[in-house]
């Protein structure tokens, strides 16, 4: 069954004009054309390249493959060398963009393709805890802990490699300048 099928399969019930893939309660994984459908983002600020893992609503295991990136990072340099590490917070949103961007699309807010507009609303608890290897790919864990109307609130681990180089709390408000 191809991507863009509204056809129901085993563990999920067909919505209409919602692909099969993302209709159901079983975990997907998103190529990195399929990410650009959720995400508003494009380069140079578009980290995540694919989603390994995604729970519907609520939770996402993605990457961010710096050494394939074609446009320059933007800050680059100027806290240092390789990947600046205050644009892990970007990367934990973006991750987390994509598990709402899924979440809109299946409640019918909007259609693949179109995400919906929303904002980095808060950043809390979050720490820097290492150097960002530019050559190992990052992997960023993100879960949603809660919701409160507008306010998704997301858990975010982030690691270069097997060590572990930031974590922290944010949330995305939806629909806000829409």
């Amino acid at each position: 069954m191809d991507a863009g099928s509204t056809d129901g399969e085993a563990g999920s019930q067909a919505r209409p004009g919602v692909p099969a893939d993302i209709a159901g309660d079983v975990p997907v994984a998103l190529a990195p054309e399929r990410v650009r459908n959720f995400v508003p983002h494009r380069e140079p600020i578009l980290f995540i390249d694919r989603i390994l893992y995604l729970e519907p609503g609520k939770r996402a295991a993605a990457v961010c493959d710096l050494g394939t990136r074609t446009a320059p990072v933007p800050l680059a340099g100027l806290f240092g060398e390789g990947f600046p590490a205050v644009l892990l917070v970007e990367v934990v949103a973006q991750a987390a963009a994509t598990i709402l961007g899924i979440d809109c699309v299946r409640n019918g807010l909007s259609r693949e393709g179109v995400p919906l507009a929303g904002v980095l609303a808060s950043v809390s608890d979050f720490e820097l805890l290492g150097r960002v290897d530019p050559s190992a790919p990052l992997t960023v864990y993100v879960e949603l802990e809660r919701r409160s109307g507008r306010l998704n609130f997301y858990r975010g681990d982030v690691h270069s490699g097997a060590r572990r180089v930031a974590r922290g709390r944010i949330a995305l408000a939806v629909g806000v300048g829409a």
